[in-house]
C-alpha cells in the first residue's frame, strides 16, 4: 500500500515522544515549537489533526523524556508538567477536556498507568520520588522515595507491579 505523509507543518519544532492509543485511533506527539510545548493529537485512522493541545512540559533536567501515558481502557490522556510539578488528565474520548490537574513531587518526568488496578504512577526527577494517584478520584494515595531520578517507568498490570528506570545526576 502507499503511504501517504501527513501534511503538518511543524516549523522549527522539536519532537520529543510520541504514544498511541489504539482504542481510540490518536497519535500523541509531544512537540515544542518556540519553546512552548504541544501535543498534537492526530487521528491515525485518517491522518488528520484532530486537536493541537498546550498542555505539560518536558523535563529541562533528564535527556529521556516519558510525560505521556495513555488510559485506553477509560479514555484518558495523561501529561505531566515539569515546570509546574503537576499532572494533567485530559479525556481523551470527549475532546480532551481537562478532568484534574494534580500536585505532584518536584520535577515530574515520567507517567505510567496501571489500567487494572487504575493508578497513575509520576516519577519526579527533581525530588527523586514516586507519585501514586487513585485513577477514579485522582487524589494521591502515597509518595515512595528513590535513590534516583526516575526517567522512565513501566508497569506490569497483571501483578500489579512497577518499575523506574533511573539516571544518576
Amino acid at each position: 500500500p502507499t503511504v501517504a505523509p501527513l501534511p503538518l507543518l511543524l516549523g522549527a519544532t522539536a519532537v520529543n515522544i510520541i504514544r498511541a492509543n489504539r482504542t481510540l485511533g490518536h497519535v500523541y506527539v509531544g512537540n515544542q515549537p518556540s519553546g512552548n510545548n504541544q501535543v498534537l493529537v492526530i487521528d491515525a485512522r485518517t491522518d488528520t489533526l484532530v486537536a493541537s493541545l498546550t498542555v505539560g512540559a518536558p523535563s529541562t533536567a533528564i535527556g529521556t523524556q516519558s510525560y505521556l501515558a495513555v488510559d485506553e481502557t477509560r479514555g484518558r490522556l495523561y501529561v505531566a508538567n515539569f515546570l509546574t510539578d503537576t499532572l494533567t488528565v485530559l479525556d481523551a474520548a470527549n475532546s480532551y477536556a481537562v478532568l484534574a490537574t494534580i500536585a505532584t513531587g518536584d520535577g515530574p518526568t515520567a507517567v505510567a498507568v496501571d489500567t487494572t488496578a487504575n493508578r497513575i504512577y509520576v516519577g519526579n526527577a527533581n525530588d527523586k520520588t514516586l507519585t501514586f494517584i487513585d485513577g477514579s478520584s485522582f487524589k494521591v494515595i502515597g509518595t515512595l522515595s528513590l535513590p534516583m531520578p526516575p526517567v522512565a517507568l513501566a508497569v506490569d498490570p497483571a501483578v500489579s507491579r512497577i518499575a523506574a528506570s533511573a539516571t544518576s545526576t
